[in-house]
């Protein structure tokens, strides 16, 4: 055992009102070197895993690494040091069934009090790899005493854990509760894994599902579908319903339809789609209107599957009591595309949002910059916020991943429009040439490039401020990325 933590004290250590800070990650086996380099989050490695991925054969050989390992159970350096080599080429998350099968199947001759406690000291290691094979084991055993589940409770706290302390928890009496009771305080990919397999067992269980269900911290399309079929959601849009009930519904139906990550809306039939949206236009009409709602209505409207409801979507949407709603939300920076759908004017108004809370307004500049009446008021909007000066700096390899970046991604975001308006605010894309986020430099080199075609001129005929940036640049540079781009652009 190496002296470090291990990871059940690290988790421990970190529990406040019980639960772990957003904020909180496991340390990882590789935390040194580019404190700026993007890490994946605890837990999505095996997410990408379970839904991206498919699931591999476990080969002959990859089984002779797991006999060899449980061949010198009782010398528990060996077994870890031969199961790392078997994670090396096979996941944790996809070695699960075959390490039980063999432990199951060899169960007349190994002796399973060894590999019991090899499996609880695996859970005090300070490998995540290790951590996850004690849990694996511990999963085929009959109810652990409640100093072990009381360890399996702590590790499921974090979101790299969570998916197989919830396969332990199944197990138990009281499994379902227990999943219940972790999944409300997990927030990421804990809370898709424990949603995945919660039981809607009573009408707590369910309001939570509809309430939080899919309110996780990677992307809410995750467990959508899950939501809607635990919930009944086809059912309960037959029944009375409360105002929050149907946006909370909404909520759900619209990750649905996103189907950016996994499928949710084109799951179901044709026939339950249209009936079940049917009635949620039918409810829309006696409960109050929402963003979400409204977005909802557009959705459907926009979709040719879907357009015997046209009409009456956009008749929700051009009422009274939604453009009312509308027209409130636009003071809020939200609801721009409802604005151009249903035509209300909308640029003074997230204009003047932007002025009075740039930090969360400044999103919106896109839909004001193609206009000549707001385009240079947008962009001294972002001169006069941003510390232009204190974030000018040497050039790094950082991405700018991290919310200590945050100024340079408002400037970033903005840069990224820029290339369509020629000779505007050179001074900002000089300026971001000289700044040490990465990202920061791309998007100007990408502005300027277009800036170049379109006034048909080299990077000297555009401006003598943004020549020298780019002669700074060429010089000082040091990540490849940006390298790449000096010679694809010709500057």
């Amino acid at each position: 055992m190496s002296g470090k933590k291990s990871l059940l004290e690290i988790i421990s250590e970190n529990i406040t009102d019980g639960e772990l800070s957003d904020k909180f990650s496991l340390p990882k086996d590789d935390d040194i070197g580019d404190p700026d380099r993007l890490i994946l989050a605890d837990g999505a490695m095996d997410g990408i895993g379970i839904y991206h991925m498919v699931q591999p054969e476990i080969t002959d050989e990859q089984m002779q690494i797991v006999s060899k390992a449980f061949q010198n159970i009782g010398d528990t350096p060996k077994v870890m040091d031969s199961m790392r080599s078997f994670f090396e080429k096979v996941f944790p998350i996809r070695g699960i069934d075959a390490i039980q099968r063999y432990i199951i199947d060899h169960s007349q001759t190994l002796d399973v009090q060894k590999v019991y406690m090899f499996a609880v000291d695996c859970l005090y290691s300070a490998e995540v790899d290790m951590v996850k094979l004690g849990l694996i084991i511990i999963e085929i055993f009959n109810e652990p005493d409640e100093q072990i589940k009381k360890i399996i409770r702590t590790l499921g706290l974090s979101d790299e854990f969570t998916i197989f302390s919830v396969f332990n928890m199944l197990g138990w009496e009281n499994g379902n509760q227990e999943v219940f009771e972790l999944a409300q305080k997990v927030h990421s990919w804990g809370r898709i894994h424990s949603v995945a397999r919660l039981e809607p067992e009573t009408q707590e269980i369910r309001d939570w599902l509809l309430r939080e269900g899919i309110a996780n911290d990677v992307v809410p399309d995750y467990s959508a579908l899950d939501v809607y079929e635990k919930v009944g959601i086809s059912k309960l849009l037959k029944e009375n319903i409360s105002d929050t009930q149907l946006n909370q519904i909404a909520n759900v139906l619209c990750s649905m339809f996103d189907e950016g990550s996994v499928r949710g809306i084109s799951a179901l039939s044709d026939e339950e789609a249209k009936d079940m949206l049917g009635d949620f236009i039918n409810q829309a009409e006696f409960h109050t209107a929402t963003l979400e709602i409204c977005g909802l209505m557009m959705t459907i409207a926009a979709k040719e599957q879907f357009s015997d409801f046209s009409d009456k979507c956009s008749e929700y949407l051009n009422s009274k009591k939604s453009k009312s709603l509308i027209e409130k939300e636009l003071s809020n920076g939200r609801g721009i595309n409802l604005a151009k759908y249903v035509g209300i004017p909308f640029k003074e108004k997230i204009y003047a949002h932007m002025k009075a809370d740039f930090s969360s307004g400044f999103g919106n500049c896109g839909a004001l910059l193609d206009d000549e009446a707001y385009r240079e008021k947008v962009i001294d909007l972002f001169r006069t916020s941003l510390p232009l000066k204190t974030m000018i700096g040497e050039p790094t390899t950082a991405g700018g991943y991290f919310d200590k970046y945050a100024d340079y991604n408002k400037l970033s975001y903005l840069l990224q429009f820029l290339k369509d308006y020629p000779l505007s605010s050179t001074d900002l894309v000089a300026a971001a040439l000289r700044m040490p986020i990465v990202q920061c430099r791309i998007q100007a080199l990408n502005a300027i490039s277009e800036w170049c075609k379109v006034e048909e001129c080299n990077v000297k005929g555009l401006s003598e401020e943004i020549y020298q940036a780019v002669e700074y640049l060429k010089q000082a540079e040091v990540d490849d990325k940006v390298k790449e781009l000096l010679v694809k652009y010709g500057l």
